[in-house]
């Protein structure tokens, strides 16, 4: 009976060591409070700044790997994390630019009551609607505007400009685009 004991503790011991390296409670902490003090540090900055953060995935890919790494499942719950949020900073970028969009078309509704036809370009509308070309929020530069295709329009989440984009959904586009129906 005492070496049935001996042995049942001896078990108990190699599994919760076992354990123990697969999952690392404070380890884990530590990867989620940085994860999350980067992804509260780039709440504010603008959408061309995020694009430099990189979320890197902590679990290796090969499943003979991961028997051999040190809190697994931590990683790995980690990156599941990661990915589910991944996409948080393009939603944040494009509900600037439909802010920004909004304003204007405003702005060239208000310039169009006043002159009769839309301008030519987003200067004209600075400084008595604008004190400057809004910005967009994908890359940092100057709002597009196309009067020729009456849309403003932004790069996106590419950052490539390919002229403004059509569709019913500016969500969904490539260059998210707004069309001037007035």
């Amino acid at each position: 009976m005492e070496k049935l004991g001996i042995e049942e503790t001896s078990f108990e011991t190699k599994t919760a060591t076992k354990l123990n390296y697969l999952y690392k409670p404070n380890q884990t902490q530590r990867i989620f409070a940085e994860y999350y003090r980067n992804f509260v540090n780039n709440a504010n900055k603008d959408c061309d700044e995020v694009r430099l953060v990189e979320i890197k995935s902590l679990a290796p890919r090969s499943k003979i790997k991961m028997l051999f790494t040190e809190n697994i499942v931590g990683k790995i719950l980690h990156d599941i994390v990661a990915v589910s949020f991944s996409g948080l900073f393009d939603k944040k970028c494009l509900e600037d630019f439909s802010v920004t969009g909004a304003q204007s078309l405003i702005a060239i509704k208000a310039y169009q009551t006043e002159t009769g036809k839309i301008p030519s370009s987003l200067g004209e509308l600075v400084p008595k609607y604008f004190s400057e070309v809004p910005r967009d929020p994908f890359d940092g530069k100057s709002i597009k505007y196309s009067p020729g295709k009456k849309i403003i329009y932004s790069v996106g989440k590419d950052l490539k400009d390919s002229g403004g984009s059509e569709g019913e959904d500016w969500r969904t586009m490539e260059d998210p685009s707004f069309k001037i129906e007035f």
